[in-house]
């Protein structure tokens, strides 16, 4: 009944155990954008959400809570699908 995640932690060498599910960055290249997803999976939902705030980076995520999920999107991103800030 345990699930665990394909992205490792490098500071700990195993996989993430928060609660952040889903990392949509948008980027000026595909490589961008997906070395930014993957440090934000790494990070986790608050500090990502931070990160992304202080640079301006376009961010989307979906955090499990309970049996569903939360959507939490930087004010940069608000522009591209409207009311998924928090």
């Amino acid at each position: 009944g345990r699930r665990f995640s394909h992205t490792l932690d490098p500071r700990t060498g195993y996989p993430v155990t928060h609660n952040l599910a889903s990392v949509t960055v948008l980027a000026a290249t595909a490589a961008e954008a997906d070395a930014l997803a993957t440090v934000f999976m790494v990070l986790g939902a608050e500090h990502s959400l931070a990160f992304a705030e202080e640079r301006r980076i376009p961010l989307f995520l979906l955090v499990k809570e309970g049996d569903g999920f939360r959507e939490v999107g930087s004010s940069a991103f608000v522009p591209y699908i409207g009311g998924a800030h928090d």
